[in-house]
C-alpha cells in the first residue's frame, strides 16, 4: 500500500505554519486547551481517480486530538490505495466527518471530506 501526504487547506489555500506548540502529558495523555482550536480547516480528498474514491478507515473520531503527521484515513480506488496523513506544523483537533467508511457512492476528487480545528494565530 503506497502512501500520499494530503494537506488540509482552507479556501484553496494550503497551511503549512510555524507553530511552536507543546502539550503537556498527564498519565501519557495529552492535555490541551480546546478553546484555542478556532480555526475550521476543510480537508479535501485529492483528485487521484475519476471513478472517485471510498474511505475505508478513518483513525480518528469528533474531537480527537491529531498529532502532527498521523494518519487521517485509508482510501481505496479502483486502482490502489493509499492513506491521507495530516502534513501539517501543528496538532489539530478532529471536526465533522462528512464521508462515512465504505459510502455506496465514491467520493469523487476536491470533495470535502472532513474538517480539523487548528489553534487560533493571534499573529494575523
Amino acid at each position: 500500500m503506497g502512501a500520499v501526504q494530503c494537506r488540509a487547506s482552507s479556501n484553496n489555500l494550503c497551511h503549512k505554519r510555524n507553530f511552536t506548540f507543546t502539550a503537556p502529558r498527564f498519565a501519557g495523555k495529552d492535555i490541551i486547551d480546546r478553546s484555542q482550536f478556532l480555526e475550521e480547516v476543510k480537508v479535501f480528498m485529492p483528485d487521484v481517480s475519476e471513478d472517485g474514491c471510498i474511505i475505508s478507515k478513518w483513525y480518528h473520531q469528533k474531537g480527537d486530538v491529531i498529532k502532527k503527521e498521523a494518519r487521517l484515513c485509508d482510501v481505496e480506488s479502483p486502482d490502489f490505495e493509499f492513506t491521507m496523513t495530516m502534513d501539517d506544523d501543528c496538532d489539530a483537533i478532529m471536526g465533522d466527518i462528512f464521508v462515512e467508511v465504505h459510502s455506496k457512492e465514491r467520493v469523487k476528487g476536491n470533495t470535502v471530506v472532513c474538517t480539523v480545528f487548528h489553534p487560533r494565530d493571534d499573529s494575523k
